[in-house]
């Protein structure tokens, strides 16, 4: 009797099959390892800032909101934060979809001038929350840009009024 030739399809079939589980188990491996923080973003230093609508907008009454920053240093060096007052740690501004202004925060009549100063070392971050109030004469429900500066570190979002 004749041996049989062999199989390529099946053959091809079990090796693309152990190759898409490799591929998918290295895949896996990364995601645990970014999820898990031991995996760096390419930016040393990274500023976070998320903006929470805390009220639905009411006629005549202030728009609430609450802003979440954070800063964390990856850098090997410590990063030294600068604010040459306490109260322009953090500063905000709101502007329209063409760019016009149309709230930035008010600065208190009193502040005491002294320069404020922090130190993050290398895998350390700092974080704080902020509630602001938006004027119902300016703001109305729409989409606006929320630009925030903290500790000198600057972004900005979009942000939708309800």
């Amino acid at each position: 009797m004749a041996d049989k030739p062999p199989k390529i399809t099946s053959d091809l079939g079990q090796r693309m099959m152990g190759s898409t589980l490799a591929i998918m188990a290295m895949a896996g491996v990364m995601a645990y390892f970014i999820y898990t923080g031991q995996v760096l973003p390419d930016d040393p230093v990274v500023y976070k800032a998320t903006s929470t609508q805390t009220e639905s907008y009411a006629a005549g009454q202030p728009t609430k909101l609450t802003i979440d920053v954070r800063i964390e240093n990856y850098e090997d060096k410590p990063l030294e934060l600068v604010s040459p007052t306490q109260c322009e740690i953090f500063e905000w501004f709101v502007t329209d979809p063409k760019g016009e202004l149309v709230q930035s925060q008010t600065t208190p009549d009193s502040c005491a001038q002294m320069t404020a100063q922090q130190v993050l070392t290398k895998n350390q971050a700092i974080s704080d929350s902020y509630t602001i109030e938006l004027d119902p004469a300016r703001v109305k429900p729409g989409e606006y840009r929320l630009f925030t500066r903290y500790w000198g570190m600057e972004t900005n979002q979009a942000l939708d009024i309800r």
